[in-house]
């Protein structure tokens, strides 16, 4: 284990300062700016934890900037999605319509039809009524 100062950088990683001049932060190296020289003293200066922050901000904001560009992309498509259902919204208020027409236009030849049916069947009551009448009055006539 090594004995130089402990410090957690951005990340909640703790860090050995002495024996480190390239530190792991989740997938990416910091390099600390540590000469072979400063690494033999036993506690790292001021100017390093310095030049160490500046390094930890400078990652955080391209990651942020990473982050901003995939959020953009991720607005741009929810966008494109957003404007694909409008569009199979309209389509299907067209269709809709069109569907309520051809019913009322259905319901119309219906009605007809059987508007015209019903006046055959009364006429075809009628006739067979004349008939039947008619019949009572022959077999009225001819003995059986």
């Amino acid at each position: 284990m090594t004995s130089g100062p402990k410090i957690l950088d951005g990340f909640g990683i703790l860090c050995h300062l002495k024996d480190a001049s390239i530190i792991n932060v989740g997938n990416r190296k910091l390099s600390m700016g540590i000469r072979k020289e400063d690494t033999k003293k036993d506690s790292a200066t001021k100017k390093d934890l310095q030049n160490f922050q500046e390094e930890i901000i400078h990652q955080f904001h391209l990651i942020s900037e990473g982050l901003i560009d995939q959020i953009k992309l991720l607005a741009e498509g929810h966008t494109g999605i957003i404007q694909k259902l409008d569009r199979v919204e309209t389509r299907l208020d067209q269709m809709e319509k069109e569907n309520e027409r051809q019913h009322l236009e259905t319901r119309a030849l219906v009605k007809l039809s059987f508007s015209e049916l019903d006046k055959r069947l009364s006429n075809l009551e009628s006739q067979v009524r004349e008939i039947q009448e008619w019949k009572k009055q022959v077999e009225a006539r001819l003995p059986i």
